[in-house]
This record gives C-alpha cells, structure tokens and sequence, in this order.
C-alpha cells in the first residue's frame, strides 16, 4: 500500500513537472509569435526601403549610382541576417510547437495512468479490507476453536484423573 502511495506520488509529481514544461513552452511559443511579427514588421521596412533606393537610382542613375550600390549591399545583407533569423526563429517555433504537441500527449497518457493507477489503489484498498474482515473472522474462528480444544484437554484431564483416581482405588 505504502509503495503505490509512491507511485501515486512520483506520478503526481512527474505531472506537475509536464505541466510546467507546457507553460513554459507555451510561453517560449508566444515570444517566438512577437520576434516572428517584429521580423516581419523589419523585413517590410527593408522593402521600403529598397524601394527608395530603387527610385532614387532612376531619379540619378550615375550621381547616385556608386552611393547606392554599398547601400544596396548592406540592406541586402541586413535582409539577408533578417531572413536566416526569421528561419531560425520559424525553426524554432516549429520546434516548440512539436514540443507542445508532444508534452500534451504525454500529459494526457500521464493522467490517464495516474487514473488507472488510482483505480488500481483503491481496488487494492477494497481488497486489503476484505483480506482483513477474512484475517479477523479467521482469527475470531481460531480463537473458539482454541476454546474448544482447550475445554476438550480439560476433560481428557479430569477423566484421565478420574480413571487414574479409580485404578488407584481398585488396586487397594
């Protein structure tokens, strides 16, 4: 009883540990879902302003022309580690997502075992009293059949006594 106590124990507290692994990834997802907007968000200036730059190259195509290309070079680089983040963070989100996923299903499998092993314990519960009510009634029986026995050497005594008493009587 002592040890699926235990395990009702150990069970309910690997439980608690999933559920805080879900809130934490929970939260981890929702900081991915803000980084992915505000790259988003940077991702759209960029555009912008590589559509200024283009205008602008039109507007003055060889005054301009040498300025703007280490312009381009550094806002297509800025993109691009824009872009390799969005991937990461996209990956990562992905990532935390399955994570999630995984963790709601083992914290449901871990809830249904923690019923079954509550079920299991309060059937071994039942079966221990009646194991007991038995143990008593069989002790209760033991015990008046001691009682017997024992009035029964009693009277084997006293005839025994009795027989020795009248041999004893006889042979005088």
């Amino acid at each position: 009883m002592q040890i699926r106590t235990q395990e009702r124990d150990e069970a309910f507290q690997t439980t608690q540990v999933l559920k805080g692994d879900l809130e934490v990834s929970q939260l981890k997802g929702s900081e991915l879902n803000k980084q992915i907007t505000q790259l988003q968000n940077e991702l759209a200036e960029v555009h912008k302003k590589l559509e200024e730059v283009k205008r602008d190259r039109d507007n003055n195509h060889h005054v301009i022309l040498n300025h703007h290309q280490g312009k381009i070079k550094e806002l297509e680089k800025e993109r691009n580690e824009l872009l390799r983040k969005h991937q990461t963070l996209t990956t990562l989100y992905e990532e935390n997502s399955q994570q999630l996923t995984r963790l709601k299903r083992k914290f449901k499998n871990e809830e249904a075992f923690n019923k079954v092993l509550e079920t299991k314990f309060l059937n071994a519960c039942l079966k221990i009293d009646l194991l007991t009510e038995k143990l008593k009634e069989g002790r209760e029986k033991n015990y008046k059949l001691e009682q017997e026995i024992e009035k029964m050497v009693n009277e084997f005594e006293i005839k025994i006594f009795s027989l020795k008493t009248t041999s004893t009587k006889e042979k005088l």
